[in-house]
């Protein structure tokens, strides 16, 4: 009916990624983008090429660049055209200030691999920060918010108030956990809301930022001298597996492997 409706294209695009029908997902975003730049549409559509056989780790790279250029760049800035700069309280003998920034700290996958690690922080050496951007808090929101030394509530603040809400904390290093994934806050990265900023666990690629200065991963997922070119973060190698999985404290015992009694050779578990 409205074929130049672009939040119609946007929502076509969901649907059929939803579905597996990734291409299809992608040339209604590039529809919805055509007829209506948005942050997030263009986000969507970085999420969608993860999942396409088709285009090259170059194109990926260079579509995530696209976005920045857009969307961030602009914004890492001060008001003369110098780059923004954050600075922590300078002091060296205290604890490191590290926050974390996400919308899934709720039942959500992410939250498998961020509670053991906010649970197993050195509270000595780390002072901890956690900025919820979740909508519908659940009992792990309340779990997790337990954990925290400073919980910070962002849902309800645009990024202008969020950055200025993170520059109180003086933080020396501040952690984005969503990427391009839904509700994500790339936008307080692209401030320099911290004077190091790193992506982990949310997004299995680049987030395109500037200002974004690592991503943690690991040798198996980027093996040395073979990925560095599609990032414009500086790739953290852990020495071991980059997140490791918490199962749910409600999953079942795990049972006796099904291709020890079959001729399968392989089980496949979800």
């Amino acid at each position: 009916l409205r074929p130049d409706y672009a939040p119609a294209h946007e929502n076509l695009g969901r649907i059929a990624r939803a579905q597996g029908r990734i291409q299809e997902a992608v040339t209604h975003y590039r529809a919805a983008l055509a007829l209506q730049p948005r942050a997030a549409t263009h986000s969507n559509l970085l999420l969608a090429l993860n999942y396409l056989d088709g285009p090259a780790p170059e194109e990926i790279f260079v579509e995530h660049r696209r976005w920045a250029e857009r969307y961030a760049d602009p914004l890492a800035t001060g008001a003369d055209g110098s780059p923004a700069v954050t600075e922590t309280s300078g002091a060296r003998d205290r604890r490191l200030r590290v926050g974390y920034v996400s919308p899934d700290f709720s039942n959500h996958a992410v939250a498998y691999f961020f509670e053991p690690v906010l649970r197993a922080h050195d509270r000595h050496a780390f002072e901890v920060f956690c900025y919820s951007n979740v909508l519908s808090p659940d009992a792990t929101t309340e779990r997790l918010r337990s954990m925290a030394p400073h919980w910070r509530e962002i849902a309800s603040l645009d990024d202008d108030r969020a950055t200025a809400l993170i520059r109180v904390d003086r933080l020396d290093v501040l952690v984005d956990l969503a990427g391009h994934t839904a509700r994500n806050r790339l936008g307080i990265f692209a401030r320099r809301a911290a004077p190091v900023q790193m992506t982990w666990i949310g997004y299995p690629n680049t987030t395109g930022l500037r200002t974004m200065d690592f991503r943690i991963t690991d040798h198996i997922s980027d093996p040395p001298g073979k990925t560095e070119a599609f990032y414009s973060e500086k790739l953290l190698r852990m020495p071991g597996p980059f997140s490791v999985y918490q199962p749910s404290h409600d999953a079942p015992e795990v049972g006796p492997l099904p291709c020890l009694a079959t001729d399968a050779p392989v089980t496949f578990g979800c």
